[in-house]
């Protein structure tokens, strides 16, 4: 195993990898701890037949992507990009600071060109630390309320069962448990499904639209909708037990504008003995990798569009006779970190209707709104949905 390397050739790490590290997935399956494991790709050129030295600058390359990749899990896009100035001099021209050991596990050239594939092990730990002697603030980021709509037929099962039926399901389905746990521990808030939600009759397999419908019902911001189903493939090999298959087709929706933001499918097959019938462990699995392929798709997706701001509109009841009040709350929000244009679309005798650009969903905000502190009133929620919020100012 190798340990830190050289920085004599930092010219090179910030010029032929940007495309690579700029590239990085912004959200993996679940949040790093004390340390995270990462691959990133270096690149270099070869100089003069000098492969020694084009190998140490792919090295380095690689490194500096195996950091921002831990970055990015720490810090959102915007905020990224607002202080590359400090991360590029303060962490990426330091990288011996926050890896902790690495291996190249492959390499390659052609032409002129090398590239090699490292494994890095990155102390979280120590970028938390150097972002705060930055002064570059850590934003705990907001995952999306998801709603899993994901319809399983097994071995036994005449037809898929599916909560959305309007009947009792015995048990939760393996595939829904296995995407709810995962999703979880990514971050993401999970919907739980009322049975009421089923009077739509919809079918098994959803379209898009039934999917969406059904997550504005139960208030969710993405639904992940698909078919799950377990298959017996006969004899597997040498082994006197039948092969079972398991397979997975979803879809991920954001329910504001019915976009897809994610797909995935996925097939496992496993031979299975007689202490582990169905074939629920090939289901399992299979339903373990959809969930890492949609999370990070979701995840991607929804902060991409937080990063790049929401038009909000803004009803505030309750100003008659209390317009000090409503001039205050205007000028908190007004200063609120990630609004921007603030307007006053209308006033009325009791109401005000108001529009912000802001870096992130009505939900956010509205959370953000909820932690003022006024001396003379308070805020109340009421009705909220992805460009709208209508509250009240609420004298103390």
């Amino acid at each position: 195993m190798h340990r830190t390397v050289g920085f004599r050739r930092l010219w090179a790490i910030m010029t032929v990898p940007v495309a690579l590290w700029l590239a990085a997935p912004a959200v993996q399956a679940q949040q790093p701890q004390g340390e995270s494991t990462v691959h990133a790709v270096g690149g270099s050129r070869i100089h003069g037949g000098d492969l020694p030295a084009a190998r140490e600058e792919a090295i380095n390359a690689g490194l500096v992507g195996a950091v921002h990749r831990v970055l990015a899990d720490l810090l959102p896009p915007e905020t990224i990009t607002g202080n590359f100035q400090a991360i590029n001099e303060a962490i990426l021209n330091r990288t011996d600071r926050f890896v902790r050991d690495y291996r190249v596990i492959a390499q390659s050239t052609h032409a002129s060109n090398y590239r090699a594939v490292v494994q890095a092990t990155v102390s979280v730990k120590r970028l938390k630390e150097a972002l705060k002697a930055a002064g570059i603030g850590q934003e705990e980021r907001q995952y999306p309320r998801v709603l899993f709509c994901i319809a399983e037929k097994r071995l036994d099962d005449l037809a898929p069962r599916y909560w959305w039926s309007g009947r009792p399901v015995p048990g939760d389905t393996t595939a829904g448990a296995t995407l709810t746990r995962a999703f979880a521990e990514a971050g993401f808030q999970v919907v739980q499904p009322a049975a009421a939600a089923g009077a739509a009759g919809y079918p098994p397999e959803l379209r898009g639209t039934e999917a969406v419908a059904l997550g504005r019902q139960l208030q969710a911001e993405v639904v992940v909708a698909g078919l799950a189903m377990v298959e017996e493939m006969g004899i597997s090999g040498t082994r006197a037990a039948p092969s079972y298959r398991g397979s997975i087709t979803a879809r991920a929706y954001r329910v504001s504008d019915g976009e897809q933001i994610g797909q995935t499918h996925r097939a496992v097959q496993v031979a299975v003995d007689e202490a582990q019938p169905n074939g629920r462990d090939a289901l399992r699995n299979a339903a373990a990798l959809a969930a890492k392929d949609l999370a990070a798709q979701a995840g991607s997706a929804w902060f991409k569009q937080a990063a790049a701001g929401t038009r909000i509109e803004l009803t505030v009841h309750g100003i008659s006779g209390n317009i000090a009040n409503f001039v205050r709350f205007r000028s908190a929000l007004a200063d609120l970190s990630g609004v921007e244009r603030l307007q006053i679309k209308e006033m009325m005798a009791d109401t005000a209707m108001l529009s912000v650009d802001y870096q992130g969903n009505s939900r956010a905000l509205a959370d953000a709104l909820l932690q003022f502190g006024f001396e003379t009133f308070r805020i109340s929620i009421g009705q909220l949905d992805a460009n709208t919020i209508h509250l009240q100012l609420l004298p103390r």
